[in-house]
């Protein structure tokens, strides 16, 4: 009988591990796939309230503090920064401190990941660089982890890669099932939308060992500050302007052209992205002034060093024909608020008027010259290296006997 009852308890004992592992392994089977259908489910997310810093909304203060004249890298930052702390960065001296860990735009190797993870910890924030693919960006990209990444993306998959120009965006939003990603870009406006296809196109154009980098920067305190960010009221985003529509190729060319190429002194590449712009039949309806009196100055000035005054004269008398009104509306734009001019003097820029003096100047219009380095100084903060070139004309024109 006690043989018995041993075997018994023996039996339900076994049974007892039977049903505990067979449950734990049904349970363990259960949870992936959930897992496995949660991770299968195409995911449509983006993320809310993340602010646009860039050229079509370059106005007020933040303007004057230099938190869109920073740069597009700074721009980016800020957007994650002023997503995770509404308004609670200075705009220029944060802008000053992230700037100095980037060089150019070669790629993320540029970037002093060590100062920038510093300086970041310093405001309250752990960063880091990482390396995603497409597939994965939906761990940052949820309503959970609602966390915007910064990248650094050629402007446009036609950029030849002699041209080594990839400017930062924020990447805050990711549709699957339509197959696009959703991003602030600095040169191309807030919620521009571009497809898995064309992101990886431009994603090849990267260096090797920047492909599919982003850095990805969340407060100290995650959770606490994901909670309030649950309680904050969401706001609408901003419906993409017709200038950004109709000029957006536009902007993709003279990014090229301008940010990239010229500034790099690529005189023939800047000319042709330059040209491409102008020739453009939306240029004169959906071309911003600010951008057409830089373009005519830009060309001015590249046709100056080829030494085709006569042409570079054509471009100057344009751009200072331009040059006026530049912080004002036009169609749905905004308006461009030049920082670095005098307060009295805004809406006109200096660079018109410096070209225009030094063709003048070449061409022997010494008198001419003068008034045109005259303006540009009035409008300067800073006109030091103008005010040599008005002293070296007065001094020549004295030598000629010519009075103004």
């Amino acid at each position: 009988m006690k043989e018995k009852t041993k075997n018994k308890k023996i039996f339900w004992s076994i049974m007892l591990v039977v049903i505990v592992l067979a449950t734990g392994a049904l349970f363990i089977f259960m949870f992936k796939n959930i897992n496995k259908q949660k991770n299968t489910v195409p995911v449509s997310y983006v993320v809310p309230n993340v602010p646009y810093f860039g050229v079509f909304n370059h106005v007020g203060t933040e303007a004057g503090g230099s938190g869109y004249i920073g740069g597009d890298f700074c721009a980016s930052m800020l957007s994650v920064l002023e997503y995770w702390n509404p308004g609670k960065n200075d705009f220029g001296s944060t802008c000053s401190t992230l700037n100095k860990n980037i060089s150019g735009h070669l790629g993320f190797k540029a970037i002093n990941s060590i100062g920038l993870a510093g300086d970041l910890s310093d405001m309250g924030f752990n960063a880091q660089k990482i390396k995603l693919p497409v597939s994965d960006l939906k761990k940052y990209i949820n309503s959970e982890t609602k966390t915007p990444l910064v990248l650094l993306l050629p402007i446009s998959s036609d950029q030849p890669d002699s041209i080594v120009f990839y400017p930062a965006a924020t990447l805050i939003g990711i549709n699957e099932k339509d197959q696009k990603l959703t991003m602030h870009n600095f040169w191309l406006g807030n919620n521009y939308e571009i497809s898995f296809d064309e992101f990886n196109k431009l994603e090849s154009k990267l260096p090797q060992d920047s492909q599919n980098t982003y850095i990805v920067i969340q407060p100290k305190n995650l959770e606490e500050k994901l909670k309030e960010i649950s309680m904050r009221k969401i706001a609408a985003y901003p419906e993409r302007t017709s200038i950004m529509q109709q000029g957006g190729q536009m902007f993709k060319d003279y990014t090229i052209g301008s940010a990239g190429a010229y500034a790099a002194g690529l005189w023939p590449q800047a000319l042709e992205y330059i040209s491409k712009v102008e020739n453009s039949p939306n240029f004169n309806e959906f071309f911003p002034p600010y951008y057409k009196t830089m373009l005519y100055y830009q060309k001015a000035n590249m046709l100056f060093l080829k030494n085709d005054l006569d042409g570079a004269l054509v471009y100057a008398n344009k751009a200072v024909a331009e040059d006026h009104d530049l912080d004002k509306p036009f169609k749905d734009w905004i308006g461009f608020e030049i920082a670095y001019v005098r307060p009295d003097q805004k809406g006109t820029a200096p660079e018109p008027y410096i070209v225009l003096g030094d063709i003048l100047d070449k061409k022997g219009d010494l008198s001419g010259a003068l008034q045109a380095y005259k303006k540009a100084s009035s409008l300067l903060i800073n006109s030091d290296k103008v005010d040599a070139s008005i002293r070296n004309v007065e001094l020549e024109m004295a030598k000629k006997g010519i009075t103004e």
